[in-house]
């Protein structure tokens, strides 16, 4: 028997996976401000909070990014059954295109994708070019919002799950999210964390792509809590929350659309929020502490090395070798070359032995990275 939906005209209809949904404009009618969802919603903030005053008072937190940045990659790619480690990602970064693995590649493009949008917040804000050259990093063969209608399939049972909104609709329910996402004066006025859930449930229901439709609202979903002003760093990632718990996640989209059961989705995403950014806290005390105790190594033993240098530049790229860390630090190939081998032979960092050319790391952060 098909579920009921209520729709934003407040009439109830039956809800049939295999017919295109209506999607029903933001904001809500519902009631989205109930006792439960107020009492989760001022952990999440005070917990957000603390992490966004705690980066305040690290002096280099745009290093915490690229860690963050890798393991999001890795989560949000394994949501979309695309299944790699940290460690072949960092490995596979510095071979040949033609060498890297197929999975690899993929999270790579996330990585890319996430640091593009970044890049560009400023510059477009949360909008559909934002949105487009997001998907293209993640997509390359992407040919922009979908021309034609698609379905999410049950991958074990070929059920259709979800059918998206006609492909003609899409310009017009995306202007209306933008709109919503970008309203300085919200009507009625809601918490910055419930509309960054509303927006990213939304944007999973119109799914506009034809593929790449989770990684890009996810990507959206980091940047919305940076353009808040929630963050000022994206150093909160979402996607190893939503991994842990997919399919309590999968559940609680469809309880919106089968039922504009809002409440529960929104409690869901308040609760990441919460557990991820007290992760995010601990993991950011955490490097912190491997990244001074690496620069005094450095530092108290090899006095004529750059160890700041050396530090930044190996919490920026996670894996290194010789002709990358003489380019970023200015300096001799041949001197990079051999801080690199001098750092291994103290047992400081690690030569991965690649097939080509010599590939380091700092195995305390990664496994720090692995963790």
């Amino acid at each position: 028997m098909p579920c009921i939906a209520t729709f934003h005209s407040g009439h109830h209809m039956p809800y049939n996976p295999a017919e295109p949904f209506e999607v029903p404009p933001l904001p809500p009618r519902e009631d989205l401000e109930t006792a439960t969802i107020l009492k989760t919603l001022v952990k999440a903030g005070r917990q957000i909070g603390e992490l966004k005053g705690n980066c305040s008072t690290v002096p280099k937190p745009m290093l915490l990014m690229s860690l963050a940045m890798t393991k999001e990659s890795v989560e949000s790619s394994r949501i979309e059954d695309i299944v790699t480690t940290v460690e072949s990602v960092l490995e596979g970064q510095v071979l040949p295109e033609s060498e890297i693995k197929a999975p690899d590649k993929e999270v790579l493009r996330y990585r890319e994708a996430m640091h593009w949008g970044m890049e560009n917040l400023d510059r477009y804000s949360i909008s559909t070019r934002l949105i487009l050259g997001i998907h293209q990093k993640l997509i390359p063969y992407s040919t922009g919002y979908r021309k034609q209608q698609n379905a999410i399939m049950n991958q074990r049972t070929d059920e259709v799950v979800y059918t998206p909104p006609p492909a003609p609709e899409i310009n017009q329910l995306l202007q209306n999210w933008e709109n919503f996402v970008n309203a300085k004066d919200a009507d009625p006025p809601l918490d910055p964390l419930i509309r960054c859930a509303l927006a990213h449930y939304q944007f999973e229901a119109i799914h506009p792509f034809m593929d790449g439709n989770g990684r890009t609202g996810r990507i959206l979903l980091v940047l919305q809590l940076v353009q808040e002003g929630l963050l000022d760093h994206p150093v909160l990632y979402i996607s190893g929350f939503l991994n842990k718990h997919r399919s309590n996640y999968y559940e609680t989209l469809l309880e919106v659309t089968r039922n504009r059961n809002w409440e529960r989705f929104i409690l869901f995403m308040l609760s990441g929020f919460a557990i991820q950014a007290m992760k995010t806290t601990t993991k950011l005390f955490e490097m912190m502490n491997v990244y001074e105790k690496l620069k005094r190594a450095i530092s108290d033993n090899h006095p004529k090395m750059k160890a700041e240098g050396i530090a930044d530049h190996i919490f920026a790229n996670l894996v290194t070798y010789p002709a990358q860390l003489a380019r970023d630090l200015g300096i001799h190939y041949q001197t990079a070359s051999r801080h690199l081998a001098e750092l291994a032979d103290a047992q400081l960092f690690l030569d991965l032995k690649g097939k080509k050319k010599h590939v380091y790391c700092y195995p305390e952060l990664f496994r720090l990275t692995a963790k």
